[in-house]
């Protein structure tokens, strides 16, 4: 598994949701403060757990693109990180 975090201003999160759960279908947002060329800017920080396939990073390369463009963004910084354990539980609680 792979940690894919992509970091932007915080700008119409209705669109920024749109554009990732029509790629992804889990997600977590992180709100924050960053600094771009000096200035502070409210930010979010998507974080998104998948595999390392090409097919993967290709949609996340093309959601960064989306991000980019749907937001007027001057740039959308992402980073990627092996995960060393995942996992999910599901299920009834006690069961």
């Amino acid at each position: 598994m792979t940690l894919y975090r992509l970091y932007t201003e915080r700008r119409d999160l209705p669109v920024l949701e749109a554009l990732v759960s029509g790629r992804f279908d889990g997600y977590t947002l992180y709100f924050t403060a960053g600094i771009w060329r000096g200035l502070r800017e409210m930010s979010v920080v998507v974080e998104i757990l998948a595999d390392d396939s090409p097919d993967t990073v290709t949609k996340v390369r093309m959601l960064v693109a989306d991000i980019r463009v749907s937001l007027n963004q001057q740039a959308v910084l992402w980073t990627v990180q092996p995960a060393v354990q995942a996992t999910l539980e599901t299920g009834e609680p006690g069961a």
